[in-house]
């Protein structure tokens, strides 16, 4: 990252050099003109650059599967909220390259299903994957998945990075920071419930904060845990996913008045109006903001 500015700071200094050193007036001007240009389009070049390496987080859904995609730089982390479905995955991969992803760096699951064993597997044998996030298994049947996983990865040469669910945990990817919620249920489901946070630095220094609550989660202990961070004025988007425990209900998030919700689809989102009054919301794939 220091290369670029240290090699454009000497190609100005040579260029300015020999306009000095130059005797005929018109080769000086052509040198100088030169100079000028140059500076003017490395300026271009290196506010491209810090704009490309500025952190960015994207929703995406699939019927009942969510999924984000994290960039960083020309590197990409794909965090999967789904039922191990490779639909998720894909859109997640196609979101990353159409942004510049090189690789994807990261595959970090939040849950285990059987299902993400096949996905991994493609997902590694198609693309370049340094690490496989997985969370520590919380049943016998998840253990199972989780050795599966492991198998996979030792064969395709992905290193695993294995994290807690007994409490938030964060993690960070490049300059970015995940926190996922500690392993919580609600009683009429045997599924976990899914809660996260994605906190980074934008251009210009301010804190940026993507919240995701997954389904169900105001029936859970992740709740006021989710909805205090729902409130800190460094939120800026707030995702009501599809994927965990099926809705029964909504409920009030207390958003501040600077963030936007997203909700997963139509019926999402009616669940909560009559809770989630007066909050900029936008449903997925509509690109329209309604207040």
């Amino acid at each position: 990252a220091g290369i670029l500015p240290a090699v454009g700071c000497i190609i100005v200094a040579v260029l300015l050099v020999a306009s000095l050193l130059c005797k005929k007036t018109k080769a000086r001007l052509l040198i100088a003109s030169a100079a000028t240009v140059f500076v003017v389009l490395y300026a271009g070049v290196m506010v491209y650059a810090a704009a490309s390496n500025a952190p960015y987080v994207s929703y995406i859904n699939s019927k009942k599967n969510d999924g984000f995609v994290v960039m960083s730089g020309r590197s990409a982390l794909i965090c999967d909220v789904s039922d191990g479905s490779y639909t998720v995955t894909r859109e997640a991969l196609y979101e990353a390259k159409k942004r510049g992803a090189v690789k994807v760096s990261t595959l970090m699951l939040t849950h285990l299903h059987q299902r993400h064993v096949r996905t991994f597997s493609k997902l590694a044998t198609e693309e370049y994957v340094d690490e496989l996030w997985l969370p520590a298994p919380g049943s016998e049947d998840e253990e199972y998945i989780y050795d599966s996983l492991s198998g996979v990865a030792e064969k395709l040469g992905v290193d695993i990075v294995t994290y807690g669910r007994d409490d938030n945990v964060t993690l960070s990817f490049e300059n970015v920071d995940i926190t996922v919620a500690g392993r919580t249920s609600i009683s009429r489901s045997s599924h976990t419930v899914i809660a996260l946070s994605f906190e980074y630095k934008a251009q210009g220094g301010d804190v940026w904060r993507t919240v995701y609550a997954g389904s169900s989660v105001h029936e859970s202990d992740a709740y006021e845990y989710i909805n205090s961070l729902c409130t800190l004025p460094d939120t800026k988007n707030v995702i009501i996913g599809i994927h965990g425990p099926v809705y029964k209900s909504g409920a009030k998030y207390d958003v501040n008045e600077g963030a936007v919700v997203t909700y997963a689809n139509e019926d999402v989102k009616l669940l909560f109006d009559e809770y989630m009054t007066g909050v900029k919301s936008i449903i997925y794939g509509s690109g329209k903001i309604e207040n």
